[in-house]
């Protein structure tokens, strides 16, 4: 599935929406995010079928740690839960149910704050992310062209992001933000007597739309 300008443009209005500030001396801050992940997915093809691997979007949560330590820079620790649906699409093989996978990941971010005055604090990000995808169990439909287990191996990129606080009063902030991950996992189809069928890049590639709340201390 191929992301669209539109997403684009409303997440940036979002984020646009108002000017910003910083509480004076609150430097650490908790969010909680509810995460929309649209992926901007490819695969290699399997084996000779010309069929390839599809990514549906879904819907996660995230918890994350921000320590501004200077008035225009600050550190984020966070780690996201995403459930994500793979189909076949194409060749020989479409629309066959792939399996759900458990998509987890912990990412380190520097973030630059632009010092506007007003309610809204907005940023620029550029991080580094680490994701490990758990949780499959074969699908009566690879069962039925001979697989045994599908395993994925772990993630590790550079990502950038842009949000925004809205501050709301009592410590308390909207926080919106929008994120690009280049994420590759290497699936490795095992069949049925054990051996490897065949070894496939999946490219996930998500656009993650992220809203929630927000404390600082």
């Amino acid at each position: 599935m191929k992301l669209t300008a539109v997403v684009a443009v409303a997440v940036a209005a979002t984020v646009l929406a108002v000017p910003p500030s910083l509480a004076q001396g609150d430097r650490w801050t908790l969010r909680g995010r509810a995460v929309a992940v649209l992926p901007d997915d490819d695969s290699d093809t399997v084996g000779g079928t010309g069929t390839s691997i599809a990514v549906d979007g879904s819907f996660g949560a995230e918890l994350a740690l921000t320590y501004r330590f200077r008035p225009s820079l600050s550190l984020e620790l966070g780690a996201a839960f995403v459930p994500l649906d793979l189909t076949t699409e194409g060749g020989q093989a479409p629309d066959l149910e792939v399996g759900s996978i458990d998509l987890m990941s912990a990412a380190l971010t520097l973030q630059y704050r632009f010092q506007t005055t007003g309610r809204v604090d907005p940023y620029l990000g550029i991080g580094m992310v680490f994701g490990r995808i758990s949780g499959y169990s074969i699908t009566p439909d690879m069962q039925g062209v001979g697989l045994a287990d599908i395993t994925f191996s772990d993630i590790v990129r550079l990502f950038t992001q842009f949000g925004a606080d809205v501050e709301i009063g009592r410590g308390w902030m909207l926080n919106a933000d929008v994120r690009y991950a280049p994420m590759t996992t290497q699936m490795n189809l095992i069949t049925t007597a054990g051996t490897s069928f065949d070894k496939i890049a999946l490219q996930i590639n998500p656009v993650m739309l992220s809203l929630g709340l927000a404390r600082s201390f």
